[in-house]
């Protein structure tokens, strides 16, 4: 049986990316982005092909450079991070694996608070934003994280705070271009931040990260042939992710991985690169791709 997989969404962070654990335009690795790593950048300005301040992997150090360790101007690996949110959540019952309600059974949306700390982490007195210019919008009340782990707050307008039930902000996200913040107790510090493109329905955006433990059943091995698309609106439903579908001859064609990355050494991972249709455009890719399955038993 061949099938093309095409439920796949790849999520990039368009303000301040945290890779390997460390902040994007981190060049002295302290894993925190600040004028350390400015003076390394302006060392090695206009450097040749292969210099660690070359944040896009374009082979040059230049103004790009300068603008992407701007974005992560301040950032601390050891801070709290937006991983993942939700704008437009349509779950419902029975849910399926990643759907989420809130405790009135609302599909209310979702923003994923990240400890990457070996420590446990307090929320008491941080901010959520959809405001840059109201940081203080909603104040998150005393509760912790540990490390390693999430904390999910719905953003349903509903405001509640109570550290011992669901906390809801008094806010909603839209599907539209966005804001979005997590703003550190002295309501100034924006510890991270989106300025997030159109959102789509059931589509999550973020940076991603790896949480528990599953068993994968390994379908698709490496530079398996690949298409996708980076939709402009969601005119295509589901009926991209049926085998049946033939409406595919335009898409971007190559090899996986697919994505891209914003800073050099991660290059060898990506075979399709997608970041001219994507960075700073659009946080949604469609990726469609060929497998064979003899025994479904263990599906």
């Amino acid at each position: 049986m061949r099938i093309a997989l095409a439920s796949l969404a790849l999520m990039a962070s368009v303000v301040s990316s945290v890779i390997a654990g460390c902040p994007l335009g981190d060049l002295n690795g302290d894993c925190k982005v600040d004028s350390q790593d400015l003076r390394v950048l302006a060392d090695q300005w206009l450097a040749p092909p292969g210099s660690l301040a070359d944040l896009n992997g374009d082979q040059e150090v230049n103004v790009t450079d300068f603008a992407l360790l701007a974005e992560s101007w301040q950032i601390e690996a050891h801070s709290l991070v937006i991983s993942e949110f939700m704008a437009l959540n349509g779950s419902k019952l029975p849910l399926d694996a990643g759907e989420a309600l809130d405790e009135d059974g609302d599909s209310s949306d979702w923003i994923e608070i990240y400890n990457p700390a070996d420590t446990v982490v307090s929320l008491d007195g941080w901010y959520l934003t959809d405001n840059a210019n109201n940081l203080t919008r909603w104040e998150i009340p005393s509760a912790q994280i540990s490390p390693g782990d999430f904390k999910i707050v719905f953003a349903s307008g509903k405001d509640r705070d109570s550290p011992d039930g669901q906390l809801h902000t008094n806010f909603q996200l839209g599907s539209s271009e966005g804001f979005l913040a997590l703003v550190k107790p002295d309501g100034k510090t924006i510890a991270h931040a989106y300025q997030y493109p159109q959102q789509f329905g059931d589509i999550s955006y973020g940076i991603g990260s790896k949480s528990g433990t599953s068993t994968t059943l390994v379908l698709v091995p490496e530079s398996t042939n690949a298409k996708a698309l980076i939709p402009t609106d969601d005119s295509l439903g589901l009926n991209w992710t049926y085998r049946d579908f033939t409406e595919d001859s335009g898409w971007l064609t190559g090899k996986t991985g697919v994505g891209f990355e914003t800073s050099s050494g991660y290059e060898g991972y990506i075979a399709l690169d997608v970041r001219t249709q994507m960075y700073n455009k659009n946080g949604t890719c469609y990726i469609r791709l060929p497998f064979e399955i003899d025994d479904l038993s263990n599906l």
